[in-house]
């Protein structure tokens, strides 16, 4: 079960429908997705989530350039501690977001030794830990959790935009429950943070029901999965 393809084809055995979706995300980019791991830049890749929620790649990817750039360069606790809101605002952030910012390098600051456990604690304790500190929710430590510590069974946040997302894969006329999905995630364990990227890939893909249905993808898609 630890091959590459060996978690596509288990998840696909388990959930025909995301199997068709792994199928053409997989086409698009010729390899398996995987969660990178860096557990040595916990801070920093909190910050960096916190910057791209609610914003496009190329949004987020510019804002935190501008941040290291006021940071002097890699983002530290102590540092952010240095600047005050308005400063970190310069950066291209929202208040609440230059904030939030803040909040997590007096967290950091104040909680050394929790902090540098973090990337060996369970999930469940980096959630509760993290999830405390103002501003930081439950998708800013999935973030972390999936795409910095590099775990497989991270189960997503049920938001509207994974669940819009699920719906087109699913072939659905409606946006699907919150319970719909959650029982779509269980049959995805123990590798629900791949699961959640295939998802998310398809999201990005624009792949649609036919799509989906008939394992390939449409006209305008096929120039995306070929890259012309």
């Amino acid at each position: 079960m630890g091959d590459a393809i060996d978690i596509e084809r288990y998840l696909s055995k388990k959930d025909p429908h995301l199997g068709r979706t792994i199928k053409l995300v997989r086409a698009a980019r010729g390899a398996p997705l995987r969660p990178p791991s860096s557990p040595d830049n916990v801070f920093q890749a909190l910050v960096r989530a916190v910057i791209y929620q609610r914003s496009s790649e190329a949004s987020g990817s510019t804002v935190y350039s501008r941040l290291q750039e006021i940071a002097g360069g890699k983002l530290a606790p102590a540092k952010m501690l240095s600047l005050s809101v308005g400063r970190i605002q310069k950066a291209g952030m929202s208040t609440a977001k230059a904030t939030y910012v803040r909040n997590l390098a007096e967290w950091f600051d104040g909680n050394p030794k929790i902090a540098k456990k973090l990337p060996s604690m369970p999930d469940d304790e980096v959630i509760s830990s993290l999830t405390s500190i103002s501003g930081i929710g439950l998708w800013t430590v999935n973030v972390l959790l999936v795409f910095n510590l590099g775990r497989l069974d991270v189960a997503p946040a049920p938001d509207a935009v994974i669940r819009g997302i699920a719906r087109i894969v699913y072939g659905l006329k409606a946006q699907p429950s919150v319970e719909f999905f959650k029982e779509k995630m269980e049959t995805w364990r123990p590798y629900r943070s791949i699961a959640t990227m295939y998802l998310y890939q398809a999201g990005k893909l624009k792949l649609t029901p036919a799509d989906i249905r008939r394992g390939r993808a449409g006209a305008d898609e096929a120039g995306i999965l070929s890259g012309t």
